[in-house]
């Protein structure tokens, strides 16, 4: 019976450990390298709405070293149906302040 209860904490000690250390990195932000990044995708669903998604961000370095981080996204949903398409555009940007 010690030896099961010992396995058993065991294993639970390791599962909280393990997702400790997860959440960790996915709170853990990050600046992706300088560069055009470029990410687009579409869907749709059972209604027949069609969303296409567009991403794109600029990472480029200012004069005093610092990351500038542009952001746009473009989001066009298209229900079923005649004349009734949406485009909504979004842009952000970002200075580190490190």
């Amino acid at each position: 019976m010690t030896k099961q209860y010992l396995t058993l904490l065991a294993v639970a000690a390791t599962a909280f450990t393990t997702s400790g250390c997860m959440m960790n990195e996915k709170n853990h932000t990050t600046t992706p390298p300088v560069g055009n990044y470029e990410e687009s995708s579409s869907s749709t669903d059972a209604d027949g709405t069609t969303t296409n998604t567009s991403d794109s961000t600029n990472v480029s370095k200012t004069d005093d070293g610092k990351k500038k981080i542009i952001t746009k996204t473009k989001t066009t949903k298209d229900p079923k149906g005649l004349m009734n398409k949406t485009t909504t555009e979004q842009s952000r940007h970002v200075t580190e302040t490190r």
